[in-house]
């Protein structure tokens, strides 16, 4: 994409990488330091946690619309991921627990599932139809999203918590990130590491 999303302490400010020169935009997020954001492929929709476990959601589609918070009071949140399409937004706890939501309304569109080791990163497959999630344990699980069944073993390579995972655009690929230090790049179909794992990158 052309736009750079950027936490700050309440705010989102949003570089143009093709006009790097103009001032940046900002969104005002309540809540303490933005810690997660997440955004749909085409950037029409956005999710934000800050802190103090505040989500903030925003619908930029509809002309004046205003964010829309929700406040979690209850087990807290380490990582969110919007669906492709921005319809779904999946949430994942420090339990370990994984829950999948209606962008619209928060209402959920599936079980609530786990525990596992809590849940540290997640990402959507561009198709939408599968959800990736790593553990504070070194785990990738691959879910169904509508289901929330997983179909098969984890990925498992990383020796300590992952930090980030991202599917190439074709959707063969999945790349993971970890504080051991360690890069892959996982093959899906195979669900075997491509290669060995790169090091000496700090997390």
């Amino acid at each position: 994409g052309r736009r750079l999303y950027v936490g700050g302490l309440e705010k989102i400010t949003i570089w143009d990488l093709k006009a790097v020169d103009d001032l940046p935009e900002t969104l005002a997020v309540s809540g303490g330091w933005v810690t997660t954001i997440a955004l749909s492929a085409d950037g029409s929709r956005a999710a934000a946690l800050s802190s103090e476990q505040e989500i903030t959601l925003w619908d930029f589609d509809i002309p004046d619309a205003q964010p829309r918070q929700w406040v979690n009071e209850t087990d807290p949140i380490n990582a969110l991921a919007l669906s492709p399409d921005g319809a779904l937004l999946a949430v994942g706890y420090q339990s370990g627990l994984l829950h999948i939501l209606n962008f619209q309304d928060l209402s959920p569109t599936g079980p609530l599932v786990g525990p596992r080791d809590q849940i540290t990163a997640l990402a959507f497959h561009p198709d939408g139809r599968i959800l990736a999630s790593g553990g504070a344990d070194g785990a990738i699980w691959l879910w169904d999203a509508e289901s929330l069944s997983t179909d098969g073993a984890p990925l498992l390579g990383h020796s300590n918590w992952v930090s980030d995972l991202a599917f190439q655009p074709a959707g063969d690929l999945l790349l993971s990130t970890g504080l051991d230090g360690l890069l892959i790049l996982w093959d899906l179909p195979t669900r075997q590491m491509l290669g060995g794992p790169l090091h000496g990158h700090n997390g």
